[in-house]
């Protein structure tokens, strides 16, 4: 998977985390409480059984991790990380419609699952199934073991790390290989304006198989704090478990609370949380005021990017003050990466899609043919973003390829839908291009009862050349994927369904 180049450097999960104590809780959740020891317990098994007396991972093997997000499944990241393994989380769903390609296509050896899950795994004689059943018993029959933190052997910077499945919203599934350099360079570049520490309790929505997950595990990693794991139940009420677990950090995508405030009425505030991380969607000033509405005590986190760039790459903090000079604007600002980029856009200046430059950036998508680098224009790792660069600050307006010309007024779907958020009656609201002729956007959304012509008064207020608004149709609660995203797929087959 990875070249073998003898002066490529190399590093252990060991020598970082070397200020951070054995019996430090690592993973917390309702079943168990997981230290430091306990971790590298399990991760020197796993080296040793697969790496043998091995002084250095040049060359990561893979582990298929079917994850249900409980704190075995943590566990067995966090350890396989550590031992020199490349985790490649998947969804329950997923292995049972795709199991058998993709144990073809990623070629790994191990596979992490429940049995009950594993049935058809004795056709594939060369991989190994390690349950999450078993990881249960490593960890009881080890209680009262303290097992040394301290390990033999090194990992090289250009082995992979990780392998995450991009959500193919707007195409095809891609698998995209990160490596510990790209990981290294997070960590050193992108990690610390989450202000985590040994002492923060980090937990959140995001499940192990998207891609903003990463951030728990190796921010657990580089700083030794504690991730709280909701168990299956616990993650139906988010803001409950939030409420009850004592938290410093949390991380959700933006769309959470609408789910929250129809499920979860009774949670009115939560208090002792210092950093809200948002991201994964745009993230508007409106929608952070309202988490900051609940979560008294903190402050927002606005993070930006693609699977490709490693985690999130552009980001900005915000206290409840500075939000309000933000209210008329699709999105909060980030700050620009710390890496080269640039905006490509033949027509604008100061606007376009973002490209990105330096080691967060991956190398290209996994293939059976290898690499495939089509999205680089050089150096430059194409976003498929669209920003607006001003004062400093870029500006996201939504995927570039949902841009749109309306009359000659440049325009993404993203920016409409924030434009008819800001009708009263409005809660959420999802823009397509219209399978109308003589229209220019169909319109879903939740709220109260809006008559075409108000949605045609709201945007023509901010496009001088109006908008034509097609079919408009109220949804009671939008849809959302397994990533916790709304499932703009599923809203436009509703639309499209719609006489």
């Amino acid at each position: 998977m990875n070249n073998n180049h003898a002066d490529v450097p190399t590093f252990s999960y060991s020598d970082l985390l070397t200020s951070v104590d054995e019996s430090q809780i690592l993973i917390e959740c309702r079943s168990c409480s997981l230290t430091k020891s306990d971790i590298f317990s399990l991760a020197r098994w796993i080296n040793e059984k697969y790496y043998g007396k091995a002084k250095t991972v040049t060359n990561s093997k893979r582990a298929l991790l079917v994850s249900e997000d409980n704190g075995e499944d943590f566990a067995a990241y966090l350890s396989c990380i550590i031992a020199g393994f490349s985790v490649v989380p998947v969804s329950p769903s997923t292995f049972k419609d795709r199991g058998a390609s993709l144990i073809e296509d990623l070629d790994p050896k191990l596979v992490i699952t429940r049995k009950r899950n594993s049935t058809f795994l004795g056709l594939f004689t060369h991989i190994d199934h390690l349950s999450q059943e078993e990881i249960k018993e490593f960890f009881k029959e080890r209680s009262h073991q303290r097992a040394s933190t301290s390990i033999p052997w090194k990992i090289s910077l250009d082995a992979e790390a990780y392998v995450i499945s991009t959500s193919g919203s707007t195409g095809t599934p891609k698998f995209v290989s990160i490596t510990h350099r790209n990981v290294r360079a997070w960590q050193e570049n992108s990690l610390p304006v989450l202000n985590l520490s040994a002492e923060s309790r980090f937990s959140g929505t995001y499940p192990l198989f998207f891609d903003a997950s990463a951030m728990f595990i190796f921010g657990c990693l580089r700083t030794g704090c504690t991730l709280v794991v909701a168990e299956r139940e616990e993650s139906l009420l988010p803001l409950t478990f939030a409420a009850k677990s004592s938290l410093t950090h949390w991380a959700s995508v933006p769309s959470l609370l609408d789910y929250s405030f129809k499920v979860e009425k009774n949670i009115k505030e939560i208090n002792g949380v210092r950093t809200l991380a948002l991201g994964g969607e745009i993230v508007s000033a409106k929608v952070s005021s309202e988490f900051l509405d609940i979560f008294k005590t903190a402050e927002v986190v606005d993070l930006y990017g693609p699977s490709e760039a490693t985690i999130f790459v552009a980001t900005k903090r915000f206290n409840r003050a500075e939000l309000s000079q933000y209210d008329n604007q699709i999105s909060l600002p980030l700050e620009p990466p710390p890496y080269p980029w640039k905006l490509m856009n033949n027509e604008a200046e100061n606007e376009g899609e973002l490209y990105i430059a330096g080691e967060q950036a991956f190398s290209g998508y996994l293939t059976s043919k290898g690499k495939d680098t089509q999205s680089f224009l050089g150096p430059y790792l194409a976003t498929g973003d669209a920003f607006r660069f001003d004062e400093g600050l870029l500006h996201c307006l939504g995927r570039s390829d949902n841009e749109t010309k309306i009359r000659g007024q440049r325009v993404t779907l993203e920016s409409l839908e924030r434009y008819a958020e800001e009708i009263p009656e409005v809660r959420l609201a999802a823009c397509f291009r219209s399978q109308q002729a003589s229209r220019d956007i169909d319109i879903a959304y939740e709220g109260t009862e809006v008559d075409n012509l108000v949605f045609m008064q709201a945007l023509g207020r901010k496009l001088p050349m109006g908008v034509r608004v097609g079919k408009v149709k109220i949804i009671e609660r939008f849809p959302i994927n397994q990533n916790g995203k709304i499932d703009r797929s599923e809203i436009k087959r509703i639309l499209e369904t719609e006489k």
